[in-house]
């Protein structure tokens, strides 16, 4: 009995990582109607998923896109956010990538479709890992 459940933590220690993956591959997709940006990971935790696009024009200029779901009291909090390098000056005389890096966050916020098609993969994949999570813990209890 013991030996199975090990096996089915295993294979969910596998589906949840196949899971990150096809979200990457989707984000991907997703994100190329705007080709300023190119993905580069996600991180998730268990009511958290970021997605961390680079500006294709400077690696070192970054967005976060951030969905959480807060499970604390009665109601859930739900949050859809960016987490953007903001801590810079703009010159407006030349040619500068601060400039370059607000034009594209601009273009990217402003792209509804994107963002609805973003949201909508992040809450399935948060649901699909809590499915995961859940089920882990149930396994983790009865070893």
């Amino acid at each position: 009995m013991k030996t199975n459940t090990e096996l089915r933590k295993n294979e969910i220690k596998n589906e949840a990582k196949n899971l990150s993956n096809k979200l990457g591959r989707l984000v991907e997709n997703i994100a190329s109607v705007n080709p300023d940006w190119k993905f580069v990971n996600i991180n998730s935790s268990r009511s958290q998923v970021k997605v961390n696009f680079a500006l294709a024009s400077d690696e070192n200029r970054n967005l976060s896109v951030v969905y959480n779901e807060c499970k604390c009291g009665f109601k859930g909090n739900v949050e859809f956010y960016t987490e953007i390098d903001a801590g810079s000056s703009i010159d407006i005389d030349g040619t500068n990538s601060n400039a370059k890096y607000y034009i594209a966050l601009g273009l990217f916020l402003s792209h509804k479709d994107l963002l609805g098609k973003l949201k909508s993969e992040m809450q399935r994949f948060l649901h699909n890992m809590e499915t995961m999570y859940n089920e882990y813990d149930k396994l983790d209890k009865e070893g």
